[in-house]
């Protein structure tokens, strides 16, 4: 993973986000619908015990729908996709999976 921009669809707090940054990644986009949750996740950095404040500058937040992902971002963009405990809440889980498979 060492130096993989990721994905973090429905990120909430940035959990996985997180462990990605901690396993190597150097980008983490955090996408998420929820604007609070987003914001937490600097704290969540914050407390981490393996990850630097400065490790924050790593993270670009994205408010949107991530039922509309092909909408947001652009084909090939990322070296991995995560989604995790969402996808029943999508109104159409196949285009979003189709989405972050581009």
């Amino acid at each position: 993973m060492n130096g993989a921009r990721v994905l973090d669809c429905c990120s909430g707090v940035g959990i996985w986000g997180i462990t990605a940054l901690e396993m190597g990644a150097a980008e983490i986009v955090s996408c998420d619908g929820s604007f609070g949750s987003l914001n937490d996740m600097s704290r969540k950095i914050k407390n981490s015990n393996s990850l630097s404040p400065s490790t924050d500058k790593r993270v670009t937040r994205v408010q949107a729908d991530v039922n509309y992902l092909s909408d947001v971002f652009i084909d090939e963009c990322f070296d991995l996709s995560l989604v995790r405990m969402a996808l029943h809440h999508l109104k159409n889980p196949f285009k979003t999976i189709y989405d972050l498979a581009r």
